[in-house]
């Protein structure tokens, strides 16, 4: 019984010490998203000026991401539904932070090709800001190496998670507080 209290409060502060100023643990909204090619440092925005998204990685290690083209529109014919597919990316998997990178080994995505594989990125804080960039890979229209580089707006801290009745006993971490029977990250 005491092995499962201290297996539990050495799990609780490996998660909490995730969620330092430098860490990428939070949700992030996405800011602007330019690929470069690695030959010839050529910059472009595939997904516009104003491209929408988020980015999440909870402390327990799941990571989240949603990246769409501004101005997408309802596909209706078969070329629409190609377009509404190649202005998007969608994945989220299990994710480990070493150093100045993390990894996510990619458990269910948009496209089936990424599902398996890890999806390296390096990541810096600037203030704010979350910088990420991807490590060389072909693009999927050109074959070019090309490197992936999101800047992602303030980390939002992750509000309500769990709304329970009066009566129900629920077991908190620490890193939890509890208001009108919700609960909110510290």
């Amino acid at each position: 019984m005491s092995r499962t209290k201290k297996s539990t409060r050495v799990q609780r502060k490996l998660t909490e010490s995730q969620a330092t100023e430098e860490s990428p643990v939070g949700t992030w909204k996405l800011v602007s998203c330019i690929f470069e090619d690695v030959q010839t440092k050529e910059r472009t925005l595939p997904y516009g000026e104003h491209p929408k998204g988020y980015v999440i990685l909870t402390p327990e290690g799941r990571l989240m991401a949603v990246i769409t083209a501004a101005g997408r529109k309802p596909p209706r014919t078969v070329e629409d539904r190609d377009v509404a597919f190649r202005s998007a990316v969608a994945y989220s998997g299990r994710y480990r932070v070493d150093g100045n990178q993390f990894v996510t080994t990619v458990d269910i995505a948009w496209n089936e090709a990424w599902v398996g594989t890890d999806q390296v990125r390096f990541f810096r804080r600037e203030g704010h800001r979350l910088c990420i960039e991807s490590a060389p890979a072909p693009h999927t229209d050109t074959g070019r190496m090309i490197r992936g580089i999101p800047r992602l707006g303030a980390r939002k801290e992750v509000g309500v998670s769990l709304c329970v009745p009066r009566r129900s006993r629920v077991l908190l971490p620490q890193s939890m507080l509890m208001t009108e029977n919700c609960f909110h990250r510290r």
